[in-house]
């Protein structure tokens, strides 16, 4: 009788225990891709890296610990490389690697948060630093390297706006961003206190875009060679 009285309160008060989704780094992978030299400064299509082997699966769940279900897409990029004797208009099979992430405590169960990695540029130092150009033309975007320390990072900004990151490192080029989802109400972020989450949905993706976007970036810089 007790206890049913103890559970009666608790629901009328509406006390119930905050969801709350964890996040941490991942392991460190155990050493860089290896690529193969580049032809008067570009690499093959074929030879590019594939972004879903720079930023995987097993990083997603190292990541977001509390994942229930990962599905993921690979695309072709068209891209134009500049620098060399004449721009150069080619399609690399599966620059863009994509992922949607599920796990408890969003408000719409069939939407996950959205991962993604692309690769823009794979050849020699010179070309990549020619093609880094078209990144750094835009004076909203925010330098970033020195967030990555020990990854070696050769540039790295970020996008003022979406928040992505580019990072060049030695001769490729990758973008990396990512989306949270729209937490239900009572579920919060690790890094935010109760009161931080009560007092507007948006504070989650101030925590998200700060906090757990970044965590995305390391494995790619590290398993760049």
């Amino acid at each position: 009788m007790l206890l049913t009285v103890i559970l009666a309160a608790a629901l009328l008060s509406g006390c119930s225990e905050d969801v709350v989704v964890p996040y941490g780094p991942a392991p460190t992978p155990r050493g860089p891709l290896a690529l193969a030299a580049p032809d008067n400064g570009r690499l093959r299509a074929r030879d590019w890296p594939r972004a879903c082997d720079l930023l995987t699966e097993a990083d997603i769940r190292a990541i977001l610990p509390s994942t229930t279900r990962v599905s993921s897409t690979s695309e072709d990029g068209k891209f134009i490389s500049t620098g060399g004797e004449a721009p150069y208009n080619f399609v690399v099979p599966d620059a863009r690697c994509g992922y949607e992430v599920f796990f408890p405590g969003t408000y719409d169960p069939s939407r996950g948060a959205s991962v993604f990695a692309e690769v823009h540029f794979a050849g020699s130092p010179e070309l990549a630093r020619q093609n880094w150009d078209k990144f750094v033309a835009d004076p909203g975007n925010l330098q970033c390297t020195a967030d990555f320390p020990g990854l070696g990072a050769d540039a790295c900004l970020r996008d003022r706006l979406t928040k992505y990151f580019t990072v060049r490192k030695k001769g490729v080029i990758v973008q990396i961003g990512s989306h949270d989802p729209n937490l239900a109400q009572g579920t919060r972020l690790a890094g935010q206190s109760a009161e931080d989450a009560a007092a507007s949905a948006w504070n989650a993706t101030r925590v998200w875009e700060a906090e757990v976007t970044p965590l995305f970036v390391r494995p790619v810089l590290a398993r760049l060679p």
